[in-house]
């Protein structure tokens, strides 16, 4: 690949390199995938757990900040930036479907991005865990 590399460089052609890296930077489903792993990662950290729990925590409400004195205080998402992420992967009808994220999970199983990867924990009662994990090459300063 170094000599191909080579040679459209030599020729003025543009840079296969540059080209891979700019298709990374304007591609949907790697953004879609940063943004789960990373929000995972800062709401539930590195614990085992369901597609369920998952969902949950991405839903979980508060009391909006200022209306604690109202009869009816008006609530807001505690994490709305990691139910938006798990919206754009597996949401349906404006919630999140868990059989759809099971399946997105599935699928994006081992792939590493920002240095944190999804990782099956096993079975527990017959249903499926999952994690984050910090990839221990990319933290170590190898290739993410």
């Amino acid at each position: 690949s170094g000599w191909v590399r080579g040679a459209l460089l030599w020729l003025g052609q543009a840079d296969p390199v540059d080209t891979i890296e700019a298709t990374r930077e304007t591609d949907p489903r790697l953004d879609a995938l940063t943004a789960v792993v990373t929000q995972w990662h800062a709401v539930i950290g590195t614990a085992n757990v369901s597609v369920r729990d998952v969902i949950e925590s991405a839903t979980e409400q508060r009391t909006a900040t200022g209306t604690g004195m109202l009869a009816y205080p008006k609530m807001e998402f505690a994490h709305p930036d990691f139910r938006e992420a798990l919206l754009a992967v597996a949401g349906e009808g404006g919630a999140v479907n868990g059989k759809r994220l099971g399946k997105w999970l599935a699928s994006h199983q081992d792939r590493i991005v920002q240095g944190l990867r999804i990782q099956r924990a096993g079975l527990s009662s017959g249903i499926m865990r999952w994690r984050i994990e910090t990839d221990r090459t990319d933290a170590a300063g190898g290739a993410p």
